[in-house]
């Protein structure tokens, strides 16, 4: 079977996103219960799961183009809202330095820079503003300016 060939033996593109989702769950659940020395089977399974995910990614992407702008507008405000929110949150690197004029934390206390990557990962930040450029990308293609 290829990689484009489902189980039933019909091709990965006329998958619906639920049966891609479906198929994912049973190939993570097949991998739990496979010997773990079945090389094979492992490939094969894996080599399944990618292309269904870049699939899946695909039917996303396309269902994104399919939107209205002013729809794609709404989230993008959205999510520069939410990623703004974030920021907001983080610690002042300028603010940390000219308080003890030391680069560089003091004792006992955490890098300001590691803080706030910590910051945006917990909150999902980096996610987020994937999402942002993809949908920023969608609406310059149709000459929209989200500035």
């Amino acid at each position: 079977m290829s990689d484009n060939d489902t189980a039933s033996g019909g091709l990965i593109d006329d998958l619906s996103i639920g049966e891609i989702d479906k198929e994912l769950a049973a190939i993570d659940e097949k991998l739990d219960t496979l010997p773990s020395d079945d090389f094979v089977d492992r490939v094969d399974l894996h080599q399944r799961h990618l292309a269904l995910k870049a699939r899946a990614a695909q039917l996303n992407t396309d269902a994104d183009e399919q939107r209205t702008t002013a729809d794609l507008q709404t989230e993008v405000t959205s999510l520069k809202q939410r990623i703004a929110a974030i920021q907001g949150d983080m610690v002042d690197t300028a603010e940390q330095d000219s308080e003890g004029n030391i680069p560089g934390p003091r004792p006992g206390e955490s890098d300001p820079a590691v803080m706030n990557q910590e910051i945006a990962d917990g909150h999902g930040a980096p996610a987020l503003v994937s999402r942002l450029n993809k949908l920023e990308g969608i609406l310059a293609s149709r000459g929209v300016d989200t500035d």
